[in-house]
């Protein structure tokens, strides 16, 4: 977005960048998901220091991912650092392994809402953290006649203002 390449995005960040706007659209918690057969998977929250020694399916890691951010804090904080068992390019695809019994995975309540998998459970996490939120962002200083339209539709589609980044 920086470099110009894409005039819009949508994304959950935890730092929008210098010269970039960004709008809240959907505010999200985090949960756990984990495999039907799991001993908490009859819970309806989970906080992890009860998943110590678990292993988990986890997106790849990369500077600024939201989830695996949380995921090393949340586990660290508990007093131990995750087994991270296998990697998958998404969300929605790391749905698979822990429905399999491959591990838990920790991932967002969007996601709870969409899948329908019987093997997979979602707890919220009862640990504190920070919501995570999926922005629109746009580069302040963009050109592009199209944005100011698509900016006027999003704001009737998601009323509020852009953040204060």
């Amino acid at each position: 977005m920086l470099r110009g390449e894409v005039d819009i995005s949508l994304g959950r960040w935890n730092f929008v960048p210098a010269g970039v706007k960004s709008r809240v659209i959907v505010e999200e918690h985090l949960v756990m998901a984990v495999p039907a057969s799991h001993r908490l998977a009859s819970q309806e929250d989970v906080r992890l220091a009860e998943l110590a020694g678990e292993p988990f399916v986890a997106l790849p890691p990369h500077e600024g991912s939201v989830l695996g951010d949380r995921l090393r804090r949340l586990s660290l904080g508990a007093g131990f650092d995750p087994d991270i068992v296998q990697r998958a390019p998404d969300s929605w695809t790391a749905m698979a392994p822990v429905g399999a019994e491959v591990g838990c995975s920790l991932t967002v309540s969007s996601v709870a809402e969409n899948v329908t998998d019987p093997h997979v459970h979602f707890l919220r996490v009862r640990d504190k953290t920070l919501p995570v939120y999926l922005r629109m962002a746009w580069r302040q200083a963009s050109d592009n006649p199209a944005l100011g339209l698509v900016l006027a539709l999003a704001e009737q589609v998601w009323p509020g203002p852009a953040d204060a980044v």
